[in-house]
């Protein structure tokens, strides 16, 4: 699991994370509805290629629920809740909370 920081990317690192983030041969990009993240890579000037596996497209085939959330997901495939309350906190302050990192390592 990778968390990157994307407030303060420095220049030289945008190509390397435009590589690392774009799928491969070799390379999976695996993440939850990941609209949100892809808006903000774009905004970040941070162009990604490829397509990403969404899991929540994926737990739609194997579910009844037309749109699963994460909890539920979690719940379902972890056997616990997830704590949902860092999804609306502030995510431009830093340094992040531990409890912040905890929920972005989800």
């Amino acid at each position: 699991v990778w968390l990157l920081d994307l407030v303060d990317a420095p220049t030289v690192r945008r190509s390397a994370l435009s590589t690392l983030l774009s799928p491969s041969a070799t390379r999976r990009v695996v993440a939850f509805a990941p609209s949100e993240d892809l808006r903000r890579l774009a905004l970040a000037q941070i162009p990604v290629e490829g397509t990403w596996i969404d899991l929540q497209q994926a737990a739609q085939r194997v579910t009844t629920s037309t749109q699963p959330s994460l909890k539920s997901l979690c719940f379902a495939t972890l056997g616990g809740w997830l704590d949902k309350r860092e999804q609306t906190s502030n995510w431009d302050l830093r340094p992040l909370r531990r409890s912040q990192v905890e929920y972005a390592a989800l």
